[in-house]
């Protein structure tokens, strides 16, 4: 599956499984995906081909991954999917971070 084909039905039934980060320098994290968001219920713009959602991880509280373009992968899509991630908050048990699809 391409990540132009990533809809909110195809992906929320991967939460609580688990994607594989690769770094440019070769380092690899493990991200939990927690939940996937629907953002928009509804196309704004006839453009659109899938309604606005949010996926949300958990990775290691180290190293901070910063916001940018990773390779991830999962046993299920395949990949590697291009997906920018940004982080978002800094928990006990980890560090948040979202993608967001529109």
């Amino acid at each position: 599956m391409d990540t132009s084909e990533f809809t909110y039905e195809a992906i929320r039934p991967l939460a609580g499984t688990t994607f594989q980060l690769a770094t440019p320098d070769g380092q690899s994290f493990d991200l939990k995906l927690l939940d996937v968001v629907k953002v928009m219920d509804q196309h704004v713009d006839a453009r659109l081909k899938r309604d606005t959602f949010s996926m949300h991880f958990l990775g290691p509280q180290q190293p901070y991954i910063p916001q940018s373009t990773y390779a991830l992968t999962h046993e299920t899509l395949g990949g590697p999917h291009w997906i920018f991630i940004v982080p978002i908050q800094s928990r006990k048990d980890g560090y948040m971070y979202e993608a967001v699809f529109n």
